[in-house]
C-alpha cells in the first residue's frame, strides 16, 4: 500500500465512530462491505457500506467513497 493512503472508511468515518459510540454506547454487532469499484490503481478500498447494532438496540448505518486522490481523476 502507498505510505500516507488508507481506506475510504479510516479517511472519512472513523470520528463518526467515535460519535456513535459516545452517543449510543457499546456496538454489540457490525456488518459490513468494502469493495474496490472505482479507481482500479487503488490498494485499499474506496466504498464501503456497514450497519452496527448497538446495546440498547439502535442501529447506525455508516457509507463512505472516494472520489479522487493524488494522481486519480475524478
Amino acid at each position: 500500500m502507498a505510505p500516507g493512503r488508507r481506506g475510504s472508511f479510516d479517511e472519512s468515518r472513523v470520528y463518526t465512530v467515535d460519535l456513535l459510540v459516545a452517543a449510543l454506547g457499546t456496538p454489540m454487532e457490525v456488518f459490513a462491505y468494502t469493495a474496490c469499484l472505482v479507481h482500479e490503481r487503488l490498494e485499499v478500498e474506496d466504498v464501503s457500506a456497514a450497519v452496527v447494532k448497538f446495546a440498547i438496540s439502535a442501529l447506525g448505518v455508516l457509507r463512505t467513497h472516494s472520489r479522487g486522490g493524488p494522481g486519480l481523476a475524478v
